[in-house]
């Protein structure tokens, strides 16, 4: 039998009585927020009103008792633990999109994230219709940031009120395929669950094609798909090299419809890859790289030259194929 689900007006009152009856105290307008992200995840599949509150300050609790512990103070007795904002984990006040600081050639990635957040926002401002969540394929190789840029997007979306929360589920084709008959529509099937209202990140996408396992996962997929639950709740982003990911959404009639944006993630070049370890080693860490007369880093110095070097010789190496011939 299906729980009834709670009102917001509900939700409140039984968040304020599990509050006192386990001895704590905590800001309205925090225990508000609160009310909030758990009413936001009420849809959610297997949500259990009260369940989800006492489960919500109990995880409060333990962090507050911790945060306690690690300022050495020790709680009085008789007086009561005070719950604060950050032991909620209702989210910080940091732009998710520092996260693309540390990437190299995301700068187009960053106007895109930026040009969908004044779309949301004028539908706000204006009062008419948000635009609709669209599933995305991410191309290029491994190590551009296709994952990165995912749990950014996720963050951004669920900070405008598009998503219900920042989560991005990872799994991988490999996952979801099965060992038999059948067994691959269950796999999709828990996957979206874990990640509805959120983002369900595909990895490795385009050996969905390899055999018939595979392609029971884009069949089963491309359905799960046109669920307004899941069309109005939860974004999917496939993710793969190029050329594999075009042939991959060739081979099912219902692909292309359902996943009309394509980012491309260029590779990092040899100087790209130089900056990023010459910063790592430089920027908040006790070495010096090549330093100059005032005791600092130089970035064009000997070293770096020699990183980009290494890097291009990386680079061309993995360029020829075991017969010793320049790879396409």
């Amino acid at each position: 039998m299906s729980s009834l689900r709670l009102s917001c007006a509900d939700f409140v009152l039984v968040f304020q009585a599990s509050i006192e009856r386990q001895g704590f105290i905590c800001h309205p307008i925090i225990a508000q927020e609160a009310v909030v992200a758990l009413s936001a995840k009420s849809c959610l599949p297997r949500f259990g009103n009260a369940r989800e509150v006492d489960s919500m300050i109990s995880t409060a609790s333990a962090r507050a008792s911790k945060r306690k512990a690690d300022s050495c103070k020790t709680r009085q007795a008789g007086r009561l633990l005070k719950l604060e904002r950050s032991d909620f984990d209702l989210g910080g006040f940091d732009d998710p999109m520092r996260a693309l600081d540390k990437m190299y050639r995301v700068d187009w990635i960053r106007e895109e994230i930026k040009s969908l957040q004044s779309r949301i926002m004028n539908s706000k401002d204006y009062k008419i219709a948000m635009p609709p969540l669209t599933n995305y394929l991410f191309l290029g190789n491994p190590g551009t940031g296709k994952t990165t840029v995912a749990k950014v997007m996720a963050q951004v979306l669920h900070s405008l009120g598009q998503l219900l929360r920042d989560h991005v589920e990872l799994t991988s084709a490999a996952d979801l395929k099965g060992a038999f008959v059948g067994k691959a529509q269950e796999n999709v099937q828990k996957a979206m669950e874990a990640a509805r209202g959120g983002v369900l990140f595909i990895d490795e996408a385009y050996e969905l094609m390899n055999n018939d396992y595979g392609r029971e996962v884009i069949t089963k997929l491309c359905e799960m798909l046109t669920l307004p639950e899941v069309k109005t709740s939860t974004i999917c982003i496939m993710a793969g090299y190029d050329d594999s990911m075009q042939q991959m959404l060739a081979s099912n009639v219902g692909m292309p419809s359902r996943f009309r944006e394509h980012w491309h993630f260029p590779d990092w070049t040899p100087e790209d890859c130089a900056g990023f370890v010459f910063e790592r080693f430089t920027k908040g860490e006790p070495f010096l790289i090549d330093p100059d007369k005032g005791g600092q880093s130089n970035a064009q110095g000997p070293v770096r030259k020699q990183l980009i070097e290494g890097f291009h010789d990386l680079q061309f190496e993995e360029a020829i194929d075991e017969t010793g011939c320049i790879s396409q």
